[in-house]
């Protein structure tokens, strides 16, 4: 468990899973450039749902406890949803990115820099490392379904090759669940303040 922390296994973690790391910023920048070029659109097909996005930052929670439930919930979701082939994840990362670029072309710039980018340093690549964390868990599945139907390798044989895409899908959890700890902590401290210098 310790190996996780080590400076070598983090490197040779994002190596191994660039790739799906890279799938994940670009699915994440493209919904939230769609977010924030068709912020119209989208207000008018979900206008509750995306009017809450720009009542984020005047509405900001200052309970750790509720700010990292609920982030460690979604996050986690992302993660352990791909086992069930990414679809959900997709659906959560897209969601996240469009809500993100709706709220930055609907709030005032230096709100939106001070209410979100402190927690957001932390909170964003955490969305983006879970969706990564999911995509491992969808090619490990593909993997052992691949060893079922082929019957070219036993279970076992292939369960024990790809045994190391189980430690980088736990590594992830852990990795996200840092990150979200550190964001809830800025978020539910800093930002409040923040915010109240720049509204006065």
């Amino acid at each position: 468990m310790k190996e996780i922390f080590t400076i070598d296994y983090i490197k040779s973690y994002i190596s191994r899973n660039a790739n799906y790391f890279i799938i994940s910023i670009i699915i994440f920048l493209i919904s939230a450039l769609l977010g924030f070029y068709f912020n119209n659109y989208f207000n008018n097909i979900l206008p509750d749902h995306f009017r809450m996005a720009t009542s984020i930052i005047d509405e900001i929670s200052v309970d750790f406890r509720d700010i990292f439930i609920h982030n460690i919930f979604i996050d986690l979701s992302v993660v352990f949803n791909g086992f069930l082939f990414s679809i959900d994840s997709i659906i959560t990362t897209v969601l996240n990115g469009v809500l993100l670029g709706y709220a930055f072309s609907r709030v005032n710039t230096i709100l939106f820099v001070v209410g979100i980018t402190p927690h957001g340093i932390f909170e964003i690549p955490s969305s983006i490392i879970a969706m990564g964390g999911s995509l491992i868990a969808t090619r490990w599945e593909i993997h052992m379904l691949n060893s079922i139907i082929s019957k070219k390798h036993t279970f076992r044989e292939e369960f024990k090759k790809y045994k190391y895409m189980l430690k980088d899908i736990l590594a992830t959890v852990i990795y996200v669940f840092i990150l979200l700890i550190i964001a809830a902590a800025i978020e539910s401290t800093i930002t409040p303040l923040l915010l109240s210098i720049v509204s006065v």
